[in-house]
């Protein structure tokens, strides 16, 4: 792993792991992968959407990651990994990484209770910093519409949960 993006990643002890499938992730094959790596793709997008990538955010990220449910089975390396490549393309790719990323997490468009998850992560990154820069909101507002959320109603939503003044 390069220094410079993520370089503080949870480790996977203490963790459940499963069989390396043919890709290296482990776990669940199918839509629990999927949703692994379009909720990756909302974090690197969400991350990078500042133009500053901390390591606080990285260790946000990581323990967002391990804490949920359906990702438990998934080898945490290989996730915090991803996470990093993802990171590091969008740093270094731009835009055109950013469409194929976003092409992973329009695939849960029509599955409401996991777009509403994704979007959960994508706030949880956007405030991990406690601030919040009109980039990172112009990022959720694009990555809600393309979910087919609106944005103004998750957004308002996730706030009073977390009980941000944002």
């Amino acid at each position: 792993m390069s220094a410079g993006y993520c370089d503080s990643r949870l480790s996977s002890k203490g963790r459940r792991t499963t069989k390396a499938d043919s890709e290296g992730l482990g776990g669940q094959p199918g839509r629990g992968r999927d949703f692994m790596e379009s909720l990756v793709a909302v974090c690197a997008i969400m991350a990078c959407a500042d133009g500053d990538v901390r390591p606080s955010e990285c260790r946000s990220i990581s323990s967002y990651i391990a804490t949920e449910p359906t990702l438990e089975d998934l080898d945490a390396d290989a996730v915090n990994q991803l996470l990093e490549d993802y990171v590091r393309a969008i740093q270094d790719e731009g835009q055109s990484t950013k469409i194929k990323l976003s092409g992973k997490i329009m695939q849960f468009c029509g599955n409401k209770p996991r777009a509403l998850a994704l979007m959960q992560f994508a706030y949880r990154v956007m405030i991990s910093d406690h601030d919040i820069h009109e980039q990172e909101r112009k990022e959720f507002r694009r990555l809600c519409l393309s979910l087919n959320l609106d944005p103004d109603v998750i957004f308002g939503n996730l706030s009073a949960a977390t009980k941000h003044p944002f």
